[in-house]
């Protein structure tokens, strides 16, 4: 799912997944969210020093949780998720400025009684409940975005996906690396593994050509109203819509491509 609409393609079943997740949880969903926004840890010096600490709490890249601001610092499966991934993009050089950006778009579409980051506990859950792995992607501006691999690849090969950028393992940061069944470390998928996705994704149909060292995927998906399909349609960077009148009704069937070097 992207943040950025045109970065990474994204399904319609993954885009109401995340919508559902966020402003229509199940209970299991809200579960799980109170977990990992249940603060109960202390920070150890080998995880963040207190000057760390300190300098980043008054730069507003970490919010002290105290309410009457004496005792124990203490911090969610969340915020330590957050802290890991400050720390490593302060390794790489990262600029404060750009770290500000990076906290306010984790924090899109924050519920400050129930979810701080709520994309990121999307994909926690997703990792947890379906064990696929997740990438965070950090582009030089300090601007994030979540994708699968697959996401992330057909959007590489279809040219969505240019700019450079740091890419950080959900799983491993989070230390669910256990909780995945594969993690990828091909370059690019099987038209047949990608085909699969597809069709996983919601594609109707998926149809396989081969061409000069490249196979392209074809896949046809149907929405039951216009608004869906354009929605879809404004993530990628080529796709053609058309409607199709069935028993006096208005369907709309989207056909995007995939490309994948032999």
């Amino acid at each position: 799912m992207s943040m950025i609409p045109g970065r990474l393609l994204c399904s319609e079943q993954h885009l109401m997944e995340l919508v559902s997740f966020t402003y229509k949880p199940t209970a299991a969903d809200l579960q799980f969210k109170g977990e990992v926004n249940n603060p109960k840890h202390r920070l150890t010096k080998e995880q963040l020093s207190p000057r760390v600490l300190n300098h980043w709490l008054s730069q507003g890249l970490i919010e002290d949780g105290r309410t009457s601001g004496t005792g124990w610092h203490l911090f969610s499966d969340s915020d330590l998720i957050w802290i890991r991934i400050l720390t490593k993009l302060r390794r790489f050089g990262m600029s404060l400025d750009k770290l500000v950006v990076s906290k306010n778009m984790i924090e899109f579409q924050r519920d400050p009684k129930s979810s701080t980051r709520p994309f990121l506990d999307f994909y926690l859950y997703y990792i947890t409940t379906k064990g696929r792995p997740v990438s965070i992607l950090v582009f030089e501006t300090g601007e994030i975005e979540f994708g699968t691999p697959s996401q992330i690849e057909f959007s590489i090969q279809s040219g969505d996906l240019s700019e450079d950028y740091i890419s950080i393992d959900l799983a491993r940061i989070a230390g669910l690396a256990h909780k995945v069944s594969w993690l990828s470390s091909a370059k690019t998928p099987s038209t047949k593994s990608a085909a699969a996705e597809l069709l996983k994704d919601g594609a109707s149909s998926v149809t396989i050509e081969s061409k000069s060292g490249k196979y392209v995927l074809s896949s046809k998906k149907r929405f039951d109203n216009r608004t869906a399909a354009l929605a879809e349609k404004s993530l990628m960077k080529f796709g053609e819509m058309r409607e199709i009148l069935t028993n006096g009704k208005s369907k709309f069937e989207l056909t995007k491509s995939t490309i994948i070097r032999k």
